[in-house]
């Protein structure tokens, strides 16, 4: 059975349903992205070690150089030692993108991952404070 796209905006990205190949009705299980098919990351979930989280956000770090990006710095609990495994989200911030590529960006990180597994924040949508927080604390990816 072929893996049906899970939104025609973003084709790379498929979900394979184990429910559907019966016939049943449910929402996808797992996720693959267009980065590694052996990853595989449940939707909606957070990521379940840090090595995990840690490959997540190389992978998404990757990508967002691919497209244009020219900082990414890696923040909050998975940059400052207290990742908490099944709890903890990827805090990602990215700079060097226009408006609309940045949300481009940001709007497929979260769909290839799952809006409780990363937070990709594009630097000209933070405040000045907020900003220079990341970037004294931040760690580059």
């Amino acid at each position: 059975m072929q893996p049906k796209p899970l939104r025609n905006r973003w084709p790379v990205l498929v979900a394979i349903s184990r429910a559907s190949q019966f016939g049943k009705k449910s929402p996808p299980i797992l996720a693959v992205s267009q980065f590694d098919p052996k990853v595989y990351i449940k939707k909606e979930m957070k990521p379940e070690t840090f090595e995990n989280a840690l490959e997540i956000a190389k992978h998404a770090a990757d990508w967002l150089r691919e497209k244009g990006a020219t900082r990414i710095l890696l923040f909050g609990s998975l940059a400052d030692g207290a990742f908490t495994p099944k709890k903890s989200d990827i805090d990602l911030y990215f700079e060097g993108l226009s408006d609309k590529e940045a949300l481009g960006a940001a709007g497929y990180l979260l769909d290839a991952f799952g809006e409780d597994s990363i937070d990709p924040i594009p630097a000209q949508f933070c405040s000045p404070r907020f900003k220079a927080t990341i970037i004294a604390e931040g760690v580059t990816v």
